[in-house]
C-alpha cells in the first residue's frame, strides 16, 4: 500500500484523471482486420486501449498488464524476446511497436510482409502524437484528438509552477542505473518541480560511480525497481550523510508505482502529479539545508 503525499487539488487532479483512463471503451471503430492488432510494447498497449479500445487487439507481450483486461489475452512472448511464429500465426491486421528499442523488430515485421508500425516513446509531446497517429491507423481520429488534448490538459493541471530547488537522483535498477534530463524519466522530474542529480549528463540512462551520487548530495532519492527498500539505501556505505537519507526523502516502489513514471503511456500525468506531492513534501527540508 503506498504512502499518502497527496494534497487535495492534486488528488482531485489525479481522480479526474483516472476516470478518463477508466472510462469503458466505448463509440470506437473497429480495425477490418483478419486477427486484429498485436502490440509488442507495455507503453504502446496503453495507447491504444484507450484510442481504439481492448477489444481489436489480438495479442500483446507479457509486460502488458493495463488496463487489467489486457492480462486475459494471449502473450506472444515478452518485449525484449518477441516470438515472430507466434505473431505471424495470427495474421494481424498491423503490429504495434516503440521506437527505437524495437525498431530492428519492425523490420524484421515488415520483411516477413507483416505490416508493423514502430511509434517514438520518449517524451510528453512523443505521447501526444502516438495518441493521435493510433488514431488515424485504427480509424478513431475523433477520439483519439479527445484523448491528446484531455492528457495535454492533464499535463498542465500538474505540472509544478515553480521549481522546489529539490535535486532528485533517481534509481532505476540495481548497480546505480540512473537517468539524466533528457530521458522521459528526466522529463518527468522536470514537470514535478524538481531536477535530476544528473540533469545535464550526454547520456539519457547510465551506470554512476557509488561516490558520485554521495558527493552530489540529492534531496530525493527515488527507487523505481522491487527488492530495495529505504532501509537498504540507508546502510549504503556513506549515505548516511546523504541529505536525502537524513531528511527522509527516499523514497520506493512502496510510494509510487514504477510503471506511472517508466511508461510513457496516458497514466504518466498520474506519476506526475505522485512525484511532484514527494516533492513538495520535501520543499522545506531543502529550504532548512545550509
Amino acid at each position: 500500500m503506498f504512502r499518502s503525499f497527496l494534497p487535495m487539488k492534486l488528488i482531485i487532479t489525479v481522480l479526474v484523471l483516472a476516470l478518463l483512463l477508466g472510462l469503458t471503451f466505448f463509440l470506437v471503430k473497429r480495425p477490418e482486420a483478419d486477427g486484429g492488432l498485436v502490440i509488442t510494447s507495455p507503453e504502446m498497449a496503453e495507447i491504444v486501449a484507450l484510442v481504439a479500445g481492448v477489444e481489436p487487439i489480438a495479442a500483446v507481450v507479457a509486460e502488458c498488464d493495463w488496463p487489467p483486461a489486457m492480462r486475459e489475452l494471449p502473450r506472444v512472448g515478452s518485449f525484449g524476446n518477441v516470438e515472430l511464429q507466434a505473431v505471424a500465426a495470427l495474421r494481424p491486421s498491423l503490429v504495434f511497436t516503440a521506437s527505437p528499442s524495437q525498431d530492428a523488430l519492425t523490420a524484421r515485421l515488415n520483411t516477413l510482409g507483416i505490416a508493423a508500425q514502430s511509434l517514438p516513446l520518449r517524451s510528453v509531446n512523443d505521447l501526444l502524437s502516438a495518441m493521435r497517429h493510433v488514431g488515424e491507423l485504427t480509424g478513431n481520429p475523433a477520439r483519439a484528438t479527445i484523448v491528446a488534448d484531455s492528457l495535454a490538459e492533464a499535463f498542465a493541471a500538474v505540472r509544478a509552477d515553480t521549481l522546489y530547488a529539490m535535486r532528485v537522483y533517481v534509481e532505476v535498477s540495481p548497480g546505480f542505473w540512473t537517468t539524466s534530463g533528457g530521458s522521459l524519466l528526466g522529463e518527468a522530474v522536470r514537470l514535478a518541480g524538481g531536477a535530476g542529480l544528473f540533469e545535464n549528463a550526454d547520456w539519457d540512462y547510465a551506470q554512476v560511480a557509488q561516490a558520485d551520487v554521495v558527493i552530489a548530495d540529492p534531496d530525493v532519492i527515488l527507487a523505481l525497481y522491487p527488492g530495495v527498500s529505504v532501509a537498504d539505501i540507508a546502510a549504503r556505505k556513506g549515505w548516511s550523510r546523504v541529505s536525502a537519507v537524513q531528511t527522509g526523502r527516499v523514497f520506493t516502489t512502496d510510494d509510487i508505482d514504477p510503471d506511472l513514471l517508466v511508461r510513457c503511456g496516458p497514466r504518466l500525468p498520474l506519476g506526475v502529479a505522485c512525484l511532484k506531492a514527494l516533492l513538495r513534501g520535501g520543499e522545506e527540508a531543502a529550504h532548512e539545508r545550509p
